[in-house]
Parts: structure tokens; C-alpha cells; sequence
């Protein structure tokens, strides 16, 4: 990823276009995950998302053209506790 990463900046326009792709394919998901959900936040994670500017403004962009109020954020924890945070959220109330 940061050797794609470089040559985009250098002007490689084949780096570009998978940068561009990347950021495509990872807003679907999310997009599809927000319909099934309902979310109002989407969590950032993982290097390409976190490091790679050209990435993360294109798929902030994309998913907010879908969903303009959805809150899109790195958040302070890592996913597996974001996870059984919601989990645990979920299940206030009920016997496990």
C-alpha cells in the first residue's frame, strides 16, 4: 500500500486508479453496512484508511454523498472493543 501510495503522488495514474478502487470498494461496504444497520457513526480502521489521505477523503466523500449526516470518525479504541462494546450494549438486560 505505501509503495502504490507513492507512486500516485509521484503521478502514476494505474497507483491512482487502485487508490481510487480501494476507496470505492471499502464505501460499498460501508454504505451497505449503514443501510443494514442504521449506523450514524463509521468507525476508521486500519492502516490504508488511517494513513492514506488520498483514500480515506475519497471514501469519507463517497459515503457521504449516500449518507451526508453520518458521522465518520477514527475512533479511540481498537475495533474488538468497539465490538464488544456494542455487544455488550445489545444484550443489557438478557441472560447470556
Amino acid at each position: 500500500a505505501k509503495c502504490v501510495a507513492a507512486c500516485a503522488e509521484a503521478g502514476d495514474e494505474t497507483a491512482g486508479r487502485i487508490l481510487s478502487d480501494t476507496a470505492r470498494t471499502l464505501a460499498d461496504y460501508a454504505i451497505v453496512l449503514i443501510e443494514r444497520s442504521g449506523a450514524g457513526v463509521v468507525g476508521i480502521y486500519g492502516s490504508v484508511l488511517c494513513h492514506n489521505t488520498t483514500v480515506r477523503e475519497r471514501f469519507v466523500a463517497l459515503v457521504r454523498a449516500e449518507y451526508p449526516h453520518v458521522t465518520i470518525t477514527k475512533p479511540s479504541v481498537s475495533a474488538e472493543c468497539a465490538a464488544a462494546k456494542y455487544a455488550m450494549d445489545q444484550c443489557k438486560g438478557e441472560q447470556i
